[in-house]
């Protein structure tokens, strides 16, 4: 018992446990939402937009984020997590009104207000902000009124990105799974364990939706607007905490311009996203 209690004390044991928990959790539960949607008939019709043929049950995100939320909850040390609750507490409102939004469908206004509040918490709360842009735009320090302008509007931004390009099997979550395992790596070389660990998390989760996303017939789903919300939402999450840690030049790897480094990691979702919205504007 000793023994166990000694090694689950051990950061990259629990980074270990944190994904193969969320993997196994997700690998189990998206089976059980599929028959609850087939049961129910809750599914996404084929329309003019989509890619797909049949209806499709797009209840995954429920399994991903309290995969996610269970493995961080259980294995990640808070006192290396400050403002973890009012992270979770803006997640519960993302996955409350994507669960919403997949079973009866809401306007966009809704969605926005819920995404405007979820991000107000990150910011107020737990002071999830960008302060410094690293030369990006020749700036470096910033205001307070323009960080928390420019940080409501990302992740605002990287919430509806992720929703946006979730459009084609697989696409959105491989783009996730590449920017998590990005970023991850990163916090972990940098001994930054309870962000590896989050990003740990949330490549389980992916790598379990992606299995029957991408590789099954009787049981594909899809990420559906609780989880494409819940990935960006993370994702805005660890972006900006990975900018705020480069600004210290004491780190054992940092990254010069990280704001561009985030960029290019994202590069795909933020493209697709300006794509949309100018179609749609010119429509």
């Amino acid at each position: 018992m000793d023994f166990l209690n000694s090694l689950i004390q051990n950061d990259g044991i629990r980074i270990i446990l944190a994904f193969l928990f969320s993997l196994i959790l997700s690998l189990y539960g998206i089976p059980v939402l599929v028959r609850i949607a087939h049961s129910h008939s809750m599914y996404d019709h084929p329309n003019g937009r989509t890619t797909h043929l049949t209806p499709t049950p797009r209840l995954a995100g429920i399994a991903m984020f309290l995969s996610v939320i269970l493995s961080v909850s259980l294995l990640a040390r808070m006192d290396s997590f400050p403002g973890y609750q009012f992270a979770v507490a803006g997640s519960v409102i993302i996955f409350f009104i994507g669960i919403k939004d997949d079973m009866m469908d809401i306007s966009f206004s809704k969605k926005f207000i819920a995404q405007i509040a979820a991000s107000l918490i990150l910011i107020v709360f737990a002071g999830f902000r960008f302060t410094n842009l690293h030369g990006f735009f020749g700036l470096n320090q910033i205001s307070y009124a323009l960080s928390f302008c420019l940080t409501l509007f990302f992740i605002i931004g990287i919430t509806n990105a992720f929703n946006l390009i979730d459009g084609i099997d697989g696409l959105s979550g491989s783009l996730a799974l590449t920017a998590f395992i990005s970023f991850g790596g990163w916090f972990l070389v940098n001994h930054d364990y309870a962000y590896a660990l989050l990003c740990a998390s949330a490549v389980g989760s992916i790598i379990a939706f992606l299995r029957f996303n991408l590789y099954s017939v009787k049981k594909k789903i899809f990420l559906g607007d609780t989880g494409a919300q819940f990935l960006g939402f993370s994702m805005a999450m660890v972006v900006i905490h990975f900018n705020e840690m480069n600004i210290s030049s004491a780190l054992p790897w940092p990254v010069a311009a990280s704001p561009v480094v985030s960029f290019g990691i994202l590069l795909i979702p933020v493209y697709d996203t300006c794509r949309v919205m100018i179609m749609r504007m010119f429509a």
